[in-house]
């Protein structure tokens, strides 16, 4: 009699430290505690402890759950921040493409309006040495006409000057049209190499970026994939104990109801 009381108090003991991890294996503990306090009103059973332990494992828990939470919210923080990282240096790469391409252009500018100015100066020097010339021959002219008083020959002097005069004008018109014709062909051609080479940089800029954001979802991805597994894994442990449970539920039955035979039949 007292070697089964004790075993009995060993048993009880048992129960009494005994953790449970998930709600259903909880109400089956207070279905079978209620039962056996039902068929064996002789054995006092007391499960305060053990409900003690239970919340505190609820809690224990339920801090788990929420610190993986937690966690799994601080890395879409993460990936979020590092996706906005990457888009505001996309956004600087672009700025600074745009500063560079606006500092050549200006360069562009002003070394072609010094090139027109030392354009326009030669052309006023070259016309003035021209007109000067023209000066000095028609002095000369006057001077032989006053001279030799030969009328025909300053006439197809001066014929010849005009002439002269036309077909340099016609000649300048022409070089000048030539010139802008080349200046034109040249800035077309360098607008068009300019667009190129932007076009160029900024499939690059944006492809480098698309890569990017592929790669930070593609990790995030496989994060999740981690964490799903982790949660099946968890899962498919959490079962496995509850089975056990159960079977080490059934044992401890079992051998109480063996011991309150033996009790009873002592």
């Amino acid at each position: 009699m007292a070697a089964c009381r004790v075993h009995v108090d060993t048993f009880r003991s048992h129960v009494a430290t005994f953790q449970c991890i998930d709600m259903k294996a909880t109400t089956l503990l207070e279905m079978i505690s209620t039962v056996r306090g039902a068929h064996l009103p002789r054995v006092s059973l007391s499960f305060t402890p053990f409900s003690l332990s239970k919340r505190k494992q609820v809690e224990y828990d339920a801090r788990l759950l929420a610190n993986r939470l937690a966690l799994l919210q601080q890395e879409e923080i993460k990936a979020w921040r590092k996706i906005e990282q990457t888009r505001e240096k996309a956004a600087q790469i672009l700025e600074h493409r745009e500063e560079i391409f606006k500092k050549q252009q200006d360069k562009h500018m002003l070394l072609h309006e010094k090139e027109q100015n030392v354009r326009v100066a030669t052309k006023k020097h070259k016309l003035a040495a021209k007109t000067s010339v023209i000066r000095k021959r028609q002095a000369a002219i006057s001077v032989i006409s006053k001279k030799y008083q030969e009328v025909e020959s300053v006439k197809l002097e001066r014929r010849r000057l005009k002439q002269a005069k036309e077909q340099q004008a016609m000649d300048e018109v022409n070089k000048a049209k030539e010139k802008r014709q080349r200046v034109r062909q040249q800035e077309d051609e360098m607008r068009k190499k300019k667009l190129q080479e932007k076009l160029m940089v900024e499939k690059q800029v944006v492809a480098r970026y698309r890569k990017s954001v592929e790669d930070e979802e593609m990790q995030l991805r496989e994060q999740q994939k981690r964490v799903a597994e982790m949660e099946r894994a968890e899962m498919e442990l959490i079962q496995r104990l509850q089975s056990t449970q159960l079977l080490q539920r059934q044992a401890y039955d079992e051998l109480e109801k063996a011991l309150v035979r033996t009790d009873v039949s002592t």
